[in-house]
């Protein structure tokens, strides 16, 4: 069997279509029997979309790259799949090796470029051996904690004929403490007078949003929401206080009252330098799939395994009022006004100035909302464009800076039929970089490279998408109307935001 052949079969086989991509020659021969292909203009739009998808399927992705200037373009959203524990599979095309002593065109160290962001990196080096390198990525990446894999295919091989080394996939994703450990983290827990629960986005990726309810109300205890949470985490119900905030000053005040700290598919996440560190670790107790935290004990289990095991043994606290910090909230009166229309819409936020709000409104159960906590902007035009493919309700909200980093993914939803829908708030800057320059003191925040100007309607138009300008609440439902890519341009405030 031919060794293009091999590839598409595993791919097949193990339910990994459609790829995400952006070939070039070196990708041609491996992609020659793949059957379900969806083109990207920029191979970076790939890996977000691939991440999206992965996060919102809960299985592994798929992307195809074109070598290592595919890679090199790449890099930012790889990382970002490596934050955001996304299982997604990449692949890239290696030039062919009976050449690469010469350096040729497109060759390079892609293990060497990829290695400290993904998982697994490996090059292959026979066409039999195809299915049990994909075998191995898919299982590394789906082995707790989540996260990116490699693997990178000369070209010369696919052209080669083998009978593949058959095997299946494995992919085991809970992970479980045994029940004396659970239990000896109850007794802390119901020992302790006053606990906080921080709930964080491996909830989501668990699925295990009704059983994070059902322990928080046996318990009667305050909940929060991690930092700067990828997805939802929790619902708004009566126990929730709020978000934290990612740092640590603001961590410290909320979290000084509790005498134990039970933080669970979470972790902490900080942003601006606020000159403390963290004064709650001795307090603290983490359960996730995640090794390392930086303060406190860490059990390693998935969150959903640890709370069926644990809610028989807790035992209902005399509610105590929570402390609270006070939420910078920006744009809050056209985010709640955006989902009053958009009830049901699952939201892709990278509406960085606004992000507050779109949390605030959007993430209130299973799949309903989404973030990068990766950094690289333009992440959320294409996961928008990704997830629309398996949910129709999907929007985009999106800042008007970072709506100009992937663009292109708007062509691929037009290319495809994918209903992917966006609200563009356009306030012609980069406000969230003002305003902190305004709060340290650094008075570059009237400076030039901060503000901008263009019109972003000719732009979508160019793509194939259907544009308007938001005049009153109709054209909210006019969004929610077809199965088209539409945008919606919000013009919002320019005035700087209080935000640190």
């Amino acid at each position: 069997m031919k060794a293009s052949q091999i590839f598409s079969d595993f791919l097949k086989k193990n339910h990994l279509y459609p790829i995400f991509g952006n070939p070039g020659t070196t990708e041609i021969p491996m992609l020659s029997s793949v059957e379900d292909y969806v083109l990207t203009l920029h191979d970076s739009i790939s890996v977000a979309m691939a991440d999206a998808y992965a996060q919102f399927s809960g299985r592994p992705s798929v992307v195809n790259l074109h070598s290592l200037p595919g890679i090199s373009n790449s890099m930012a959203f790889i990382t970002s799949a490596a934050r955001n524990h996304s299982p997604v599979i990449i692949t890239a095309g290696q030039q062919d090796r009976r050449h690469l002593y010469y350096d040729p065109l497109l060759s390079g160290d892609q293990l060497g470029m990829v290695s400290n962001y993904v998982k697994y990196a490996y090059e292959v080096r026979r066409p039999e051996e195809i299915p049990l390198a994909m075998k191995r990525a898919y299982d590394i990446a789906m082995t707790p904690p989540f996260g990116p894999t490699f693997v990178s295919f000369p070209m010369d091989i696919m052209d080669e004929t083998a009978d593949p080394i058959e095997t299946n996939v494995f992919g085991h994703s809970n992970a479980a403490l045994n029940e004396d450990e659970v239990r000896e983290i109850m007794e802390r827990v119901n020992s302790a007078e006053r606990v906080a629960l921080i709930f964080g986005s491996e909830i989501d990726a668990y699925g295990a949003m009704e059983d994070a309810r059902n322990f928080a109300h046996s318990l009667n205890a305050p909940v929060y929401v991690e930092p700067w949470a990828q997805a939802s985490s929790y619902y708004k119900d009566d126990l929730y206080v709020q978000d934290l905030p990612p740092a640590f000053s603001a961590m410290n005040r909320i979290l000084e009252p509790y005498d134990l700290i039970l933080f669970i598919g979470s972790d902490v996440f900080v942003y601006p330098y606020t000159g403390e560190d963290p004064q709650f670790m001795d307090r603290s107790i983490f359960i996730s799939t995640q090794s390392g935290h930086y303060v406190g004990e860490t059990y390693f289990s998935d969150p959903s395994s640890f709370l069926r095991a644990a809610v028989k043994y807790a035992r209902k606290k005399e509610w105590i009022k929570p402390n609270r910090f006070p939420e910078k909230l920006v744009y809050e009166d056209i985010i709640a006004k955006v989902h009053r229309h958009l009830k049901g819409y699952t939201a892709v936020d990278e509406a960085v100035t606004a992000s507050g709000s779109v949390r605030k409104y959007f993430a209130d159960g299973p799949k309903t909302y989404f973030t990068s906590r990766g950094g690289p902007l333009g992440w959320g035009d294409a996961a928008a464009v990704s997830i629309a493919m398996l949910k129709k309700k999907t929007i985009g909200i999106i800042g008007d800076g970072a709506f100009m980093y992937t663009p292109q993914s708007l062509w691929t939803a037009h290319k495809y039929g994918i209903a992917a829908k966006f609200i563009v708030l356009r306030n012609n800057g980069y406000n969230i970089l003002r305003s902190y320059s305004r709060t340290y003191g650094y008075g570059v925040e009237d400076r030039e490279f901060l503000r901008f100007n263009f019109s972003i309607e000719k732009i979508a138009e160019g793509f194939g998408s259907e544009v308007r300008n938001y005049e009153a609440e109709s054209d909210l439902e006019w969004i929610n109307e077809g199965d088209a890519p539409k945008v919606l341009v919000l013009d919002v405030d320019n005035q700087i935001p209080d935000l640190f």
